[in-house]
């Protein structure tokens, strides 16, 4: 039953459960256009929420401050602070875009629910 939400919308909301600010993360990012496969980085989870938008958006992103200087800025999007990093540590995320999350309880990563991984299998 999906009530009134689109799939891409369900698919955020389920994940966007499972991500909480200061969770460790890792997530997929294609740095430049000629990246056929996202590569994997670490990072803390510093803003999950709705960005502002000139077009209606209703996707949730995750703001993640990364583990490296691979980010495209340091906390400010479109000229607005979603949160605070060191300049090049910041990306701006889908929640589906997080591939696993930290289990503080025994150090292991978990697998985020409904992201597709490289063996094109859905974790549920």
């Amino acid at each position: 039953h999906s009530y009134g939400y689109t799939p891409t919308e369900r698919d955020d909301s389920d994940a966007a459960e499972q991500v909480k600010l200061g969770d460790r993360v890792v997530v997929h990012l294609k740095k430049n256009r000629f990246d056929l496969e996202p590569r994997e980085y670490s990072g803390i989870v510093r803003f999950v929420g709705k960005i502002d938008s000139e077009y209606v958006d209703n996707r949730i992103y995750a703001g993640v401050k990364l583990d490296e200087p691979v980010g495209d800025h340091d906390g400010i999007v479109k000229g607005k602070r979603y949160f605070k990093c060191p300049p090049k540590h910041g990306v701006m995320v889908r929640v589906k875009d997080i591939v696993s999350t930290l289990q503080p309880t025994n150090s292991t990563f978990k697998p985020v629910y409904g992201v597709k991984h490289r063996s094109g299998q859905t974790v549920l």
